[in-house]
């Protein structure tokens, strides 16, 4: 999936401390993280680190769901990654999802 998106991508960088988005909001797009870490607030549970050189994607379940975010997203150290609009996203699924994308390995 991400290579197929990678002409959609663009390169994203969060400093410590700066929320990326917020719990209950309608997601942008998706977020794939390649360096850093981001803590994932769900509310009164705290935080849970989501460490990112695993190139984590958050997001895409809010979207295909089409629900709200579950959490809010704040940089712990500073972050690097890629933000891939929601248009974007819908396209490649429709795509996808008709055949007419082949499978990339």
């Amino acid at each position: 999936m991400f290579s197929i998106l990678s002409t959609e991508m663009v390169k994203v960088r969060f400093q410590k401390g700066q929320t990326i988005f917020y719990r209950g909001h309608l997601p942008y797009g998706i977020y794939i993280f390649s360096s850093g870490k981001v803590g994932l607030v769900t509310g009164e549970k705290g935080v849970e680190q989501v460490g990112a050189p695993n190139n984590v994607c958050i997001g895409l379940d809010s979207i295909l769901a089409d629900e709200v975010l579950p959490f809010t997203a704040v940089a712990q150290s500073d972050v690097i990654g890629y933000f891939v609009c929601k248009a974007a996203v819908q396209k490649y699924l429709c795509h996808f999802s008709s055949g007419q994308i082949e499978r990339v390995q």
